[in-house]
């Protein structure tokens, strides 16, 4: 099967999603970060993030 050649890997917190793309030569393509603005957001009760 042919691709694109790219492996993407995902770090999933409870804060926040990390998203790294890499190539065949594995090189860094990319990198994000998500914030998840429900539990981000300043005056957000502690307990229910």
């Amino acid at each position: 099967m042919q691709g694109y050649g790219f492996v993407a890997s995902f770090d999933l917190n409870s804060d926040r999603l990390n998203v790294v793309v890499i190539d065949r030569q594995g090189r860094v393509v990319t990198t994000r970060t998500y914030w998840y603005l429900e539990v981000t957001r300043p005056g957000y009760p502690h307990g229910e993030g």
